[in-house]
C-alpha cells in the first residue's frame, strides 16, 4: 500500500474513532466520516466497499497494531504460546477499551454487542483459537470442546465483562482483571481437554 493510501486510511480511521466516542456505529454515516477526515466520498469508496467493510478493516488494523505493539515490547517471547499470548491479548483489549472508553460504552449499550464489538470479538477469538490448538498439540491434550467454541465463548464473555468493568468504574485494577481473564481461559481449556 502506498503512502497516500496509508495516510487516507489513517485519516478515515481517526475520524471513525472520534465519531464513535460520541455515537454508536449505527448512528455514524459515511458522510460524517468523510467530512471529519476531509476525505472525499469517492476516495472512501475506492478504498472500501461500504461502512461495514470500512469498520471491519478498522478493527483488523487495531488488532494488527495491538499485536505489533505486544510483539515489539516482548521481542524475546514466543507469541504462539497460549500462556504467553492470552495475558498480553487481554491486557491489550483492556488498554484499548480504557483508551476508547466513550466508544466502548456507546457500542456496548444495554448489554447488546453491536457490529463494532462483534468484529473485535472475531479478531481476538481467531488469535486465541490458533494458540489453543497449538497449546493442546504441544501438551498432548485432546479437546472435548472445539478450540473455536472456547475462544469465542471466552472472548465474548470478556467483552461483556469489560462493559461491566467500565460501567462499574473499574472495581478491580486492570492488571487483576487481565489475570482473572487469563486464568479463566486456561481453566476453560484445561476443563475441556484430557491428556
Amino acid at each position: 500500500m502506498d503512502i497516500r493510501a496509508r495516510r487516507t486510511r489513517a485519516m478515515l480511521f481517526s475520524a471513525l474513532e472520534q465519531l464513535l466516542e460520541e455515537k454508536t456505529l449505527e448512528e455514524v454515516s459515511i458522510s460524517e466520516i468523510c467530512e471529519l477526515s476531509t476525505v472525499r466520498r469517492g476516495t472512501f469508496y475506492r478504498h472500501f466497499d461500504d461502512k461495514y467493510d470500512f469498520v471491519k478493516q478498522y478493527f483488523a488494523s487495531v488488532t494488527e497494531k495491538l499485536m505489533a505493539e505486544i510483539e515489539a515490547s516482548e521481542a524475546d517471547v514466543v507469541m504462539d504460546d497460549l500462556e504467553t499470548y492470552a495475558p498480553r491479548m487481554h491486557a491489550g483489549l483492556i488498554a484499548f477499551f480504557l483508551e476508547h472508553r466513550g466508544m466502548a460504552r456507546r457500542n456496548l449499550q444495554k448489554g447488546v454487542l453491536s457490529d463494532t464489538i462483534d468484529m473485535m470479538v472475531h479478531q481476538a477469538a481467531q488469535g486465541i483459537t490458533e494458540r489453543i490448538e497449538s497449546y493442546c498439540a504441544a501438551s498432548g491434550r485432546k479437546l472435548d470442546t472445539p478450540a473455536e467454541f472456547i475462544s469465542y465463548f471466552h472472548t465474548a464473555g470478556m467483552i461483556h465483562t469489560l462493559r461491566w468493568w467500565l460501567n462499574s468504574e473499574q472495581p478491580i485494577p486492570a492488571e487483576e482483571l487481565e489475570q482473572r481473564c487469563t486464568r479463566f481461559l486456561m481453566r476453560l481449556v484445561d476443563d475441556s481437554s484430557k491428556s
